[in-house]
């Protein structure tokens, strides 16, 4: 009997920890502008190396080389970072060789939580435009002070300097 009580104890321990995060019904999710704006550090960076992570262990850090920083100021270009937990505890998890976007805290450096595992996000085109509109204030009228527009003149001048080589290109080949 009593070895049916331990068993019963440690499976129901082991179900319970092991649960997988879900959003309630109807939750909606924070945009990448939102979490720009709320991150006081926005980077590009790869995971080098983490701490000991063991299953009975809820949070671990995290050592990243920063590519890019598009929001804040870091003179490092390799920080560790706090705050990284498994996915089943509704927060960001990462490994080693992953190469993505982070939305931190400083002071010290750790993983902001603001939504449900989103301290980390897979870089593209779309969040790339994402943390662009949550630097950008002109474009929201809800974006604190502190925020200064960083990178739109340059995107919008790029975009339009693409758009009249193309031109210039298509014209020389035609005639």
């Amino acid at each position: 009997m009593k070895l049916l009580i331990v068993t019963l104890a440690t499976i129901f321990t082991f179900v319970g920890f092991c649960e997988s995060c879900s959003q309630p019904v109807g939750y909606e999710s924070k945009s990448i502008a939102e979490l720009t704006k709320l991150a006081p550090l926005v980077l590009h960076a790869k995971v080098v190396a983490t701490d000991n992570r063991t299953i009975h262990r809820q949070e671990y850090k995290a050592t990243l080389n920063v590519s890019h920083v598009y929001k804040g100021k870091l003179n490092e270009t390799q920080i560790v970072v706090a705050g990284f937990a498994d996915s089943a505890a509704c927060r960001s998890e990462v490994f080693v060789g992953y190469e993505r976007i982070f939305f931190l805290d400083v002071n010290p450096f750790r993983a902001r939580n603001d939504d449900i595992s989103s301290a980390v996000v897979t870089n593209s085109s779309e969040i790339f435009q994402g943390i662009l509109e949550g630097l950008c204030c002109p474009y929201t009228p809800d974006c604190p002070r502190e925020i200064t527009c960083r990178g739109c003149t340059t995107a919008v001048t790029s975009i339009w300097f693409f758009i009249i080589m193309l031109g210039i290109a298509i014209k020389l080949l035609l005639g």
